[in-house]
């Protein structure tokens, strides 16, 4: 479990601090299922928000109103039981396993396995829950951290995408240019200042 506190002030128009009615505050306090990512966004939107910039502030506005919504929607979620709630606790235990483990050499039978299931129904559900099929929660979970290990260590390309379980560096730098547009050596480059 992971626990994220932030404080703020809602703004008028002016820059003012804004007189909210109690319907119009968000919940709060919210249980959402990504609070790594939503930690991350809301330190990302208050750096943004220090720049001064008008486009950064406009960038840190849109992180914020995002991470409210998804705390309004979750406090809105019916409380599970029974089957169902089986079901969701299986497949966010996979989730944090996932999560825990990035680079293991595990497959989606083997996961669905532990908890009981079959491949076929345990993809239905997991898509079901976290909105993706585990072997693009698997891939989005290991390029995440591939860029945490680029912005926060010293270790080369290589040895990050061994660390992520590739077994071929070329592979791992391939997936990563498709799916954010960069490759990992121009990402790193980029979140170093260009340096």
């Amino acid at each position: 479990m992971g626990v994220c506190v932030t404080h703020f002030d809602a703004l008028d128009e002016s820059g003012d601090r804004a007189q909210l009615s109690a319907n119009e505050l968000p919940p709060h306090f919210g249980r959402v299922a990504e609070v790594d990512l939503y930690e991350r966004l809301l330190k990302h939107a208050a750096g943004l928000y220090q720049t001064g910039d008008a486009q950064a502030i406009t960038e840190a506005s849109m992180h914020v109103r995002g991470v409210l919504a998804a705390m309004e929607r979750s406090a809105r979620q019916p409380v599970l039981a029974g089957t169902q709630k089986e079901h969701h606790d299986a497949i966010w235990a996979a989730v944090q396993h996932i999560r825990e483990n990035p680079g293991g050499l595990f497959s989606i039978e083997s996961v669905a396995c532990s908890g009981h299931y079959s491949t076929y129904y345990f993809s239905r559900l997991f898509k079901q829950i976290i909105g993706v099929s585990p072997k693009e929660f698997c891939i989005r979970t290991r390029l995440e951290r591939a860029q945490t290990l680029l912005r926060e260590s010293d270790m080369s390309i290589e040895q990050i995408a061994a660390d992520l379980g590739y077994s071929d560096m070329f592979f791992f730098s391939r997936q990563f240019k498709q799916r954010l547009g960069i490759s990992p050596f121009l990402w790193r480059k980029s979140q170093n200042g260009g340096v």
